[in-house]
């Protein structure tokens, strides 16, 4: 499968067959972590796509906090939807 691959052509690949998939955005900013724009674009995509999804803004404000943007991975922190 194209999306559980670790080569970043094989989930751009996936992420272009199937746009809608919100985990395929997951597992691309996963592997544009290291690169410049660093996979923000990918999860904030992936975000809108289902935000209903706790793992994704968890990660979303670890990878804020990590970057010292404190207010930002709170604000994602307090999106967390409930169960």
């Amino acid at each position: 499968m194209l999306a559980r691959s670790d080569d970043l052509q094989d989930v751009t690949r996936a992420v272009r067959l199937a746009p809608g998939n919100a985990r395929y955005w997951v597992a691309l900013a996963n592997l544009e972590d290291g690169t410049e724009a660093g996979g923000e674009d990918a999860l904030d995509r992936a975000r809108k796509l289902n935000p209903y999804d706790p793992a994704i803004w968890i990660q979303a404000g670890l990878r804020a906090e990590a970057r010292g943007k404190a207010a930002q991975a709170e604000t994602f922190l307090l999106a967390l939807p409930s169960s």
